[in-house]
């Protein structure tokens, strides 16, 4: 299967899962500085990827599995599968608005993750549900 065969059958299958990359990971309301429209989505998102925490979530729940380790999206390009993880948000603003950068913190938010186990458990997800369909 190429790239974008799988992708589209993951979508048929986890139908209300496609959206975009702006809209997927917004931040958090509560936060004052994500109120200006300056640091919203300024212009419609072309890239549609599909939320795979949400395909994630669904699929080990189907199976009466807790839920595994997921990215937060999946997309393709050409025929390359491209699993998207998104974080640093709330720094990433602080230095646009602050034009400061703490190193410590945005390390400290990086080892509250493992990313190389979040790719390998997407990519078995994405192994499961082709083959439980063929």
């Amino acid at each position: 299967m190429t790239a974008q065969e799988i992708y589209n059958h993951i979508k048929n299958q986890y139908s209300s899962s496609e959206t975009t990359i702006c809209h997927l990971h917004q931040p958090r309301p509560h936060v004052a500085c994500c109120l200006d429209a300056q640091f919203k989505c300024t212009s419609p998102s072309q890239t549609k990827v599909l939320n795979f925490d949400q395909v994630t979530s669904e699929y080990c729940e189907s199976l009466g599995k807790s839920v595994c380790s997921s990215t937060d999206a999946l997309s393709y390009k050409d025929n390359y599968l491209l699993f998207v993880e998104i974080k640093g948000w709330r720094q990433f603003i602080n230095y646009t608005l602050n034009n400061t950068y703490d190193k410590d913190k945005i390390e400290e938010q990086e080892n509250q993750y493992d990313l190389n186990k979040k790719i390998d458990e997407s990519i078995a997800t994405c192994e499961n549900i082709i083959a439980a369909h063929d």
